[in-house]
């Protein structure tokens, strides 16, 4: 299983990655 992480405390993206994570069937780690 593929997983995302992404430093969450300056991303402006982060409801696109997780609507991509979802789509994609994928896990989103925000760190």
């Amino acid at each position: 299983m593929t997983v995302i992480y992404v430093d969450a405390d300056a991303c402006p993206v982060k409801d696109e990655i997780i609507t991509i994570a979802i789509r994609h069937g994928c896990r989103a780690v925000m760190v």
